[in-house]
């Protein structure tokens, strides 16, 4: 017997709710690993260092001890030194920051990028999945290690993409034109995306433009690749981010390093390395005159 019109139309309605369901779960199984909103640490904003008056004296951190005779002038002689030296470090700090910001900002970003891997909580993520359970380990292994591989190139773009494109660039251009061709090669390939020819590939533009044009281009290719990779051996998304953390942390202090070393004037190593002598000389001096313990 014919079903009633209303009701084939509940059945018709129902075979559509129940594709639309199985359409939208598939979508989801193919996004991206979801996202932290912390993508990156926080970019430092590099902005013009204000005047900055000279600095009047400080008394030394170090108190004075219960030293002995001999030991008084020596010691008040060296924390008088050290006195004179931060005068003389403020000032040329000043002096260094006001003809390069940028120093300024990369100084006090050193030992972000760590903090803010640890903050996140992911690390236990990439020893969960591999040692979780003992079959197919070897297998597991070998899968993190390429969607390592692929994470790194990932990262390359969405530092610059994120805030940290001035010092990507500053770094970028100290390299020569065979590193960064070099690096845009194994981005192609990261993406599986295969040039023209060798001789191609060689004598194409290799300026830090290039090089951040190629990674723009290659970020959609790569990020496939790592959710393929990811359907594949079932990779948790949180040892994707786990992996991106930990890349993100590495560029980023080899950039902060690199960055340091190259634009720090000999001046100023020259300078804080004083002061730090003094200061130790008088760490010591005061540990030799300090009064011992009374016994319990």
């Amino acid at each position: 017997m014919p079903l009633p019109k209303s009701s084939a139309w509940r059945r018709l309605a129902l075979i559509s709710l129940v594709l639309g369901v199985a359409i939208l779960l598939l979508l989801l199984r193919r996004m991206p690993p979801a996202r932290q909103p912390d993508i990156v640490p926080p970019a430092p904003v590099v902005a013009a260092s204000p005047s900055v008056p000279l600095a009047a004296p400080q008394p030394s951190p170090i108190a004075h001890p219960v030293a002995a005779p001999e030991g008084g002038a020596d010691m008040a002689q060296l924390r008088a030194q050290i006195d004179s030296l931060r005068i003389e470090l403020t000032n040329l700090e000043a002096k260094v920051y006001a003809a390069d910001p940028a120093l300024r900002s990369y100084e006090k970003l050193q030992g972000t990028p760590r903090k803010w891997r640890e903050q996140r909580g992911l690390d236990h993520f990439i020893g969960d999945y591999i040692y979780g359970q003992e079959a197919d380990r070897e297998k597991r292994e070998e899968a993190v290690r390429k969607l390592e591989e692929i994470v790194k190139k990932i990262t390359l773009h969405e530092l610059p993409a994120n805030g940290y494109e001035p010092l990507f660039r500053a770094i970028m251009d100290l390299a020569n034109d065979e590193a960064r061709r070099q690096l845009m090669a194994e981005t192609d390939q990261a993406a599986g995306v295969a040039t023209n020819s060798a001789s191609a590939s060689n004598h194409r533009p290799a300026t830090t433009d290039a090089l951040l044009e190629n990674f723009r281009a290659r970020y959609p290719a790569l990020r496939e690749a790592a959710d393929n990779l990811c359907d594949e051996y079932g990779i948790p998304h949180q040892v994707y981010e786990a992996l991106r953390g930990d890349s993100i942390e590495g560029q980023l202090n080899v950039f902060i390093e690199a960055y340091l070393h190259k634009f720090t004037p000999a001046e100023l190593r020259d300078m804080r390395q004083r002061l730090r002598q003094v200061e130790i000389k008088l760490e010591n001096m005061a540990a030799t005159h300090a009064p011992l313990a009374a016994p319990n």
